[in-house]
């Protein structure tokens, strides 16, 4: 606790005055003074370098879609040979076989020889019987190969399409395999008399 003092507050005179000090003054940093900037600019961006990374990107979607659209369709590949052709549907035969699917050996079997009848005749395996398609086929074809052709067929029509009780005991003759191969044989010997195999 103080005891309380009194304050006379008198006018002062100039002599008393205490200067102010300027900014610009010799002792002042010319780096510390901030100027006002009157002419900014903002900065523009070239037209040009954009133009040519819009043009980069769009060459380089071009390029992946149109490497895309080959691959899935293939065009820079050789297309396959009747005979590269008959060796994949052939295993499909033999799959069906190793399986013991019946049905389904019957059914790839007769696909398989409507693919070469029909590709040698001209008919492009369309939806003909086998005597159809050996009619359109050249005339060393249906006289070397037609008879045997056509018998080993009727088995693999009752393996396809015949009643179980026919299936059952064609496949428990355990003859399916040589018909395979039978068929195979008939069906390479008309794809070299027709030349098919060397127009490909």
């Amino acid at each position: 606790a103080t005891p309380e003092f009194k304050l006379n507050v008198l006018p002062g005179s100039n002599q008393q005055a205490m200067a102010s000090a300027r900014l610009t003054k010799e002792g002042a940093d010319k780096d510390e003074v901030l100027v006002p900037m009157s002419d900014w600019q903002p900065q523009k961006s070239s037209a040009r370098v954009s133009l040519i990374l819009w043009a980069m990107l769009f060459c380089i979607v071009t390029v992946v879609l149109f490497g895309f659209a080959a691959l899935q369709l293939r065009w820079f590949q050789k297309p396959l040979s009747i005979k590269e052709k008959f060796q994949i549907r052939g295993k499909a035969v033999y799959a069906a076989h190793a399986q013991k699917n019946w049905r389904e050996t019957g059914i790839e079997a007769t696909n398989l020889a409507y693919y070469v009848l029909g590709e040698i005749s001209g008919q492009g395996g369309a939806n003909l019987q086998v005597e159809k398609l050996l009619e359109k086929a050249p005339p060393s074809v249906r006289r070397n190969i037609g008879e045997d052709l056509r018998k080993v067929m009727d088995k693999f029509y009752l393996l396809g399409f015949g009643p179980d009780e026919a299936v059952k005991q064609a496949a428990q003759m355990d003859l399916v395999k040589d018909d395979i191969k039978s068929l195979e044989k008939l069906l390479l010997k008309a794809i070299e008399l027709s030349g098919a195999g060397m127009k490909e």
